[in-house]
């Protein structure tokens, strides 16, 4: 839990950046301190620039602090309206903070100003998904496949979406598809077979079920390359992918591991975080 501050009273700044409590600050290394102190810097000198709260928002996101990372994206897009990837990042955060209909929101910005990323789609049809709302999601699902038809995610989320509508037979049909391009899409394999169980192919499925992987694939997302990126110091990119590891986003922890593990290649305790966030994330 991190402890916002404000600015005092008498500031000049119209929007006080969030900040941490001084003793969290204090306790933090002190590459990012210097870091944070340093972008807390340039938003005093330039109050409205909304690219420096955008940027605030992603050095507290890359260290795992989500809801000063969520309040910095919210005033930059208070700011400038038009900062997509800002929705994009309080989109995420919304849906890790637990409030997917804000999440949903957020994401809805973000699409109006960019279709074209088929990450943004294929998360707010997780949402919408996760909160009952089959037809819309099943809508975002298949511009995923739009997008991006070579990935395996969002064919398999409409054919999860298929499957909680009890339409074993339409799922099933599109996981054949799929795994006649696509035979490594485990997570696939592994949906088919619960199509063929609904399906009565008990032989079938339990082949599939064996050699599939329960673990949904992801889809690659250049656009939080960012966030990767503005993790500080050997500490610093520890904390971050061990939190991020515990939330259960080892998809997150992974590239920065492998900096880390290029760096410190003899570090036992950088492999093994390594070999673990890589197995959460299904990168076997």
């Amino acid at each position: 839990v991190f402890l916002l501050t404000s600015c005092s009273e008498d500031s000049e700044e119209t929007l006080p950046p969030p900040l941490l409590s001084s003793t969290m600050h204090n306790s933090l290394p002190n590459p990012l301190r210097e870091r944070l102190d340093e972008v807390l810097a340039s938003i005093t000198q330039a109050p409205e620039d909304a690219e420096k709260r955008h940027l605030l928002g992603v050095v507290y996101q890359a260290h795992g602090m989500d809801r000063p990372a969520a309040i910095a994206f919210e005033q930059a897009v208070l700011l400038d309206p038009q900062k997509t990837r800002s929705w994009y990042h309080l989109a995420r955060l919304h849906s890790r903070l637990g409030d997917l209909e804000g999440a949903v929101d957020s994401m809805n910005r973000c699409l109006a100003l960019d279709g074209s990323h088929a990450p943004s789609s294929w998360y707010r049809a997780q949402w919408l998904f996760e909160l009952g709302r089959l037809e819309e999601a099943a809508e975002d699902f298949q511009r995923v496949i739009d997008l991006a038809p070579k990935e395996s995610a969002g064919t398999e989320g409409l054919a999860r979406l298929l499957l909680a509508s009890e339409k074993p037979q339409e799922a099933a049909s599109l996981l054949e598809a799929l795994l006649s391009r696509d035979r490594h899409a485990t997570h696939a394999r592994y949906l088919l077979g619960t199509a063929y169980r609904w399906l009565g192919r008990m032989s079938d499925a339990a082949r599939l079920l064996a050699a599939g992987a329960e673990t949904p694939s992801t889809i690659p997302d250049t656009w939080n390359d960012e966030v990767h990126a503005a993790a500080v110091g050997y500490k610093a990119v520890m904390d971050a992918a061990v939190a991020w590891g515990v939330e259960g986003n080892g998809e997150k922890a992974v590239p920065l591991l492998l900096a880390l593990h290029q760096q410190y290649p003899g570090d036992m305790g950088v492999l093994e975080k390594l070999v673990a966030a890589s197995l959460q994330a299904g990168q076997v």
